[in-house]
């Protein structure tokens, strides 16, 4: 590369890295700032004049513009309009926003107000200062405005949200956000009464949920979002069992700290037996587990699996005399070993490699080894995939 190609990829990057972005991107978008301060001063004499606007007025504005324009663009750039983007702005973004043009709109008018003979009246800079802020905060949140359009979402699923909380309304946000998701929120329903028929991110608190079955009709929902944290199970079969009446899809929201805990909003999913169930924590007797577990002969199989494995990492605090753990899985079993080691050093702890459907292995296994507690959780657990290979299901579970 030749001194003076570096020199300018150079000049580049350090232009781009004080505008923050992309030097196109940005160059277009005060392109547009300027065109706004144009129409906003234009709008401005004519409102000054009724219309009539006077030609050595005109031809003065004219003159001094590029010092007008240069002035907010200045401004925006100094307090780091061009680096925001955009397309998520939020009502923060508009409020600084507002800062260098009301800045620069105070130095015009200070500027102008000590000149004797004016060509530019004083009310045209204050029009046009309140004119260029609306103007470029319509322009710069444009993407924004457009995906909430009602002709924006004719090819989306009309979706109403179950709960206004904070899950309900991050979830109409992203969706309004997402024209991609293809979904357009229609409103909210909740049963806090206080905040029915008040607005969230543009879309009203229609009801609560016992108004759900005349709400969907009359709004043509296609699908509903239940975003409601740890919705007790009753709540959630009536929903569903609604829904089903209407023939209207639903879905589940995950809470707010699974969205922070993934690192990317988990927006919809489909609803579990657990859901449906939605069983009260149960308490756990941990003075009955220990007189149960401690110091005997235990047996875990399906030891390496999702539920083996954490029946493995509990059992184990009770210190009992003998641990086996059975699993055909050689890999799971050893890492597992490795971990619960160190939790009771006194429990002797065996790895048995075989498979609950080996009849004659498992016999030998248990002779060998005589449990006085077993904990069966060997098995296949993917239901839908299970019910296309039923034979598999019946050979391992039964």
């Amino acid at each position: 590369m030749s001194s003076d190609t570096k020199k300018r990829s150079s000049f580049g990057y350090a232009v781009s890295g004080m505008f923050g972005g992309d030097l196109v991107h940005v160059l277009g978008a005060i392109a547009l700032d300027v065109g706004v301060i144009a129409a906003a001063y234009v709008a401005a004499l004519m409102l000054r004049f009724d219309g009539e606007l006077p030609r050595e007025n005109l031809d003065f504005v004219i003159t001094i513009f590029p010092l007008l324009a240069a002035a907010y663009v200045f401004g925006n750039l100094t307090f780091g309009v061009y680096r925001t983007v955009w397309n998520y702005g939020s009502l923060g973004d508009v409020i600084a926003l507002f800062r260098p043009v009301l800045l620069i709109t105070i130095i015009i008018f200070g500027i102008n107000f000590w000149v004797k003979e004016r060509d530019l009246p004083l009310s045209v800079v204050l029009i046009a200062g309140a004119l260029i802020f609306p103007g470029m905060a319509v322009v710069k949140m444009r993407t924004r405005l457009l995906a909430r359009a009602p002709w924006s979402g004719t090819d989306s699923r009309r979706m109403l949200i179950i709960g206004a909380g904070h899950t309900g309304q991050l979830l109409s946000r992203e969706m309004q956000n997402s024209q991609s998701l293809r979904y357009q929120p229609i409103g909210y329903l909740d049963d806090d009464p206080r905040k029915h028929h008040t607005r969230i991110h543009g879309l009203r608190v229609l009801g609560g949920v016992d108004e759900l079955e005349p709400i969907v009709r009359s709004h043509r929902a296609e699908i509903v979002a239940i975003a409601i944290p740890r919705a007790p199970g009753t709540v959630i079969r009536d929903i569903v069992g609604a829904c089903q009446q209407l023939n209207v899809a639903v879905r589940i929201v995950p809470g707010v700290e699974k969205w922070m805990s993934s690192g990317h909003v988990q927006s919809l999913r489909e609803l579990t037996l657990d859901d449906l169930l939605g069983r009260e924590p149960v308490e756990v007797d941990l003075a009955a587990c220990s007189q149960s577990v401690h110091d005997k002969v235990v047996i875990v199989t399906g030891a390496a699996g999702s539920i083996g494995s954490e029946l493995c990492r509990q059992i184990v605090a009770f210190q009992p005399r003998e641990m086996h753990l059975l699993d055909n899985n050689e890999s799971g079993l050893f890492d597992l070993a490795a971990e619960i080691r160190s939790i009771s050093p006194s429990t002797t702890l065996r790895l048995w490699i075989a498979s609950v459907m080996d009849a004659g292995k498992i016999d030998s296994i248990f002779n060998r080894v005589r449990p006085q507690l077993v904990y069966h959780a060997a098995a296949y657990k993917h239901v839908p995939l299970m019910e296309e290979h039923p034979d598999e299901a019946f050979r391992a579970n039964v």
